[in-house]
């Protein structure tokens, strides 16, 4: 018998010294590698390695890693030109444990290739991967769940075939140029792209869904995007935003179903052109911006066309045609639109002269005359279905569930006995939400220290503020609850009684990303399990917000609309002191209304830009007395029941309490 086992052994043994490796080097072959120069991580070879960062310590500059299936804790310093590779992104994983950055890379010509990167820490410096080295070359991977996807402060990089989900921001771009980014899919990431005085780079073949905003440059310039799918962006931000940058080629692009398609602030010499913006709130908004050029695109089917205010830019050779409101309106303003068509043979009407779609100025001027007597054969960019990977690496779900479970049903003893449910038996508690308030049993036990009622419908909002002076008022406070109250909901507003709401860091001028930062420093607190993310919507009261002045904007601050801005230090400039307060709850109001659902898309009379400034809205839905209503926002301290006669709508029979929490919040 011993002899057998021998025997045994010495076959098992004569197998993997010669069968095994002829495995691998076909695998390495496979792969692009030379078998003398690569080494092995998570396989079961002789002399395997069962850590990354180990392979990584012994190889040489040149050497290949290749890293089998399976789920590797670690924080790696990549300080050597290799060839890091899984066997497949979808079953290969690099996890952060939410600490830190899995990733940094200080080697040039260093490429990373099939890996999924989730979990990174959720301070700003964290990151999945940062590259502060050139030309270091990503492929095929999938990044999900962290602060920081992909973090370039380095130049000549190339980034393709990759994934980002669950991000607050996907790639950030920091003093990053001439580095090329193509075949990129984005989805309910807070900024897909981030560019930041980054220069000359490419970006071409993305398509991103479900994002706050899809690419933001500021002060980048001579950047060129092509061919790029943009949908389902969130409504009070753009899906393209240039901020302060110059001298950018967007071209071949489709755009549809966003708020606002393309914004222009402080920006110019800027072109877009062969694109298709349609069924958005807005295509084009252009603010204290000029010299810029949109030639060859199509507008269909928005809400408004073209905005522009204290600007002068070019629409050219542009179909413009079945806007909902208007093609175009201008305010202190030159539009020059000539040679475009404006759906009829007769040109635009509204201040125009024809039938076609409308135009209005104040102020200014806009320029339509010569026009098209026909639509002209555009160059069409086409939807494209959305690609992510199969697996389910992404699960966003990072929630420290309750203690002294006996059931394992998530929720507490002490709370189910609570709330008449069996200690010791099973309950669905995360998929049931009896009061169908958007929060589980779960969340519910997790809030029932913050005084939630798993059968009567909640919601929290936390509150923090730049200036002591800020906060709301107890009146006020006060008048929106009962408000809430009277529809049988409990709005609990948190500056501080509930254990959140603080004075923040004051800054006076907020660019999309730092509200997005401010988000994870001053509602997350850098976690990534924090337990309030899902239950609590979240406000900054600030001075004013990213680029055009306004009262307030809804933002994605991670995966969700679940935060919005309020500018009381805007508010407070243009009131006086007797009507702020008023101006202050009335605009909170109407800002949380979008994270709860209410959006253009549901009514057009909800935000819509013609409904202001004595314009044609104005009387179109005068019936529909809402704080929805840009003609009311800071007059109505409600939403509207649908009572008022015809184009009217029932804002509080659509809220969607849950919606805060959704990150598919489009069909």
């Amino acid at each position: 018998m011993l002899k057998g086992l021998i025997i045994t052994l010495l076959l098992i043994s004569f197998f993997v010294s010669t069968v095994y490796p002829n495995i691998e080097a076909d695998l390495s072959k496979s792969l692009g590698c030379s078998s003398e120069s690569t080494l092995y991580v998570g396989g079961s070879g002789g002399g395997n390695y069962t850590s990354i960062q180990d392979a990584i310590n012994d190889a040489s500059d040149g050497d290949c890693i290749i890293v089998y299936p399976g789920v590797y804790h670690e924080h790696l310093v990549v300080s050597k030109s290799l060839r890091l590779k899984g066997v497949d992104a979808n079953s290969t994983v690099v996890d952060g444990d939410a600490e830190s950055s899995d990733a940094v890379i200080t080697a040039p010509f260093t490429s990373i290739e099939n890996l999924t990167f989730r979990r990174s820490g959720g301070y700003c410096n964290d990151s999945l991967i940062e590259a502060v080295a050139d030309n270091v070359s990503v492929h095929g991977c999938v990044f999900c769940n962290a602060r920081n996807g992909l973090l370039l402060s380095s130049s000549v990089n190339k980034v393709e075939n990759c994934f980002f989900s669950h991000l607050g921001v996907g790639v950030d771009m920091e003093h990053s140029s001439r580095n090329t980014l193509c075949n990129l899919s984005f989805k309910s990431n807070a900024l897909a792209v981030f560019l930041n005085s980054s220069h000359f780079n490419v970006l071409s073949s993305f398509e991103g869904c479900y994002n706050g905003v899809d690419l933001l440059f500021l002060r980048s310039n001579v950047n060129r995007v092509e061919n790029c799918v943009f949908f389902y962006g969130n409504e009070n931000q753009g899906s393209i935003y240039i901020d302060s940058s110059t001298g950018n080629i967007l071209s071949n692009c489709f755009l549809h179903d966003n708020g606002y398609s393309i914004r222009l602030y402080n920006s110019k010499g800027n072109k877009i052109l062969n694109s298709s913006m349609s069924y958005n709130k807005e295509g084009v908004d252009f603010y204290s911006s000029s010299h810029n050029t949109v030639y060859r695109c199509i507008f269909l089917g928005n809400n408004l066309g073209v905005y522009s205010d204290e600007s002068s830019n070019k629409v050219l050779y542009s179909d413009i045609e079945n806007q909902k409101s208007f093609g175009v309106i201008g305010q202190k303003t030159f539009v020059d639109a000539r040679y475009s068509w404006w759906g009829s043979v007769f040109g635009p009407g509204g201040r125009g002269i024809g039938v076609g779609d409308k135009i209005l100025w104040l102020f200014g001027r806009v320029r339509y005359i010569p026009w098209l007597l026909r639509p002209f054969d555009a160059i069409k960019a086409s939807n494209v279905a959305f690609k992510e990977p199969t697996s389910s690496l992404c699960d966003a779900s990072v929630r420290a569930f309750a203690e002294n479970d006996s059931d394992g049903d998530l929720c507490s003893n002490q709370w189910e006995e609570k709330w008449g449910c069996d200690p010791f038996v099973w309950d669905d508690h995360l998929h049931l939400d009896p009061d169908n308030d958007g929060l589980n049993n779960v969340e519910e036990c997790v809030a029932d220290r913050w005084g939630s009622n798993p059968f009567h419908k909640d919601i929290f909002v936390e509150v923090d503020w730049m200036q002591k002076d800020f906060k709301l008022s107890e009146e006020y406070k006060e008048r929106l609850t009962t408000l809430f109250r009277q529809h049988n909901i409990t709005l609990h507003i948190d500056d501080g009684s509930l254990g959140g709401g603080e004075q923040i860091r004051d800054q006076m001028d907020l660019t999309y990303k730092d509200v997005v930062d401010i988000y994870w420093d001053d509602f997350l607190h850098n976690r990534l399990d924090n337990p309030r993310k899902g239950i609590f919507h979240y406000v900054v009261l600030c001075h004013q917000v990213p680029a055009r002045t306004s009262g307030g904007f809804c933002f994605i601050g991670w995966d969700s609309i679940d935060g919005f801005t309020l500018a009381v230090g805007y508010d407070r400039s243009r009131f006086l002191p007797k009507k702020t307060g008023f101006v202050e709850a009335s605009t909170f109001l109407h800002e949380l209304g979008h994270t709860l659902g209410l959006f253009y898309y549901k009514f057009e009379g909800i935000d819509n830009a013609s409904c202001q400034y004595m314009l044609p809205g104005v009387w179109k839905y005068r019936s529909y007395r809402s704080c929805m209503n840009y003609e009311y926002v800071w007059s109505l301290l409600n939403y509207s029941d649908g009572s008022h006669g015809s184009r009217d709508f029932d804002d509080w029979t659509n809220l969607d309490l849950s919606f805060f929490k959704k990150n598919e919040w489009r069909e």
